[in-house]
């Protein structure tokens, strides 16, 4: 390993080189599909949060809904699916 971070062929310890390329991929992605940045080809890290901190539903990582600012979304449902009564979409709870 170089002073500079690299090892003898130009790659970081996560694998990846100064373009941001990756050694066993040869891409911007490594074998699991995120970039550099920890982040995929959609924008989503490892947990599934985007670089703004929001899942695909909106939801932080705390539980709140961006538009709503509240723990549940616009239809009623927390970032697990449930309802305030603690039922899903289909009306069951998660012990049914």
């Amino acid at each position: 390993m170089s002073n500079d971070g690299f090892d003898k062929y130009g790659y970081y310890t996560d694998g990846f080189n100064k373009e941001g390329n990756h050694k066993a991929t040869g891409t911007k992605f490594n074998k699991e599909g995120f970039a550099k940045d920890g982040f995929d080809k959609l924008g989503y890290d490892q947990d599934g949060f985007s670089k703004n901190g929001y899942n695909k539903n909106g939801f932080d990582k705390k539980g709140t809904h961006i538009a709503t600012h509240t723990l549940f979304d616009n239809a009623g449902f927390n970032k697990d699916g449930f309802d305030k009564l603690g039922k899903n979409k289909q009306g069951l709870t998660s012990n049914e």
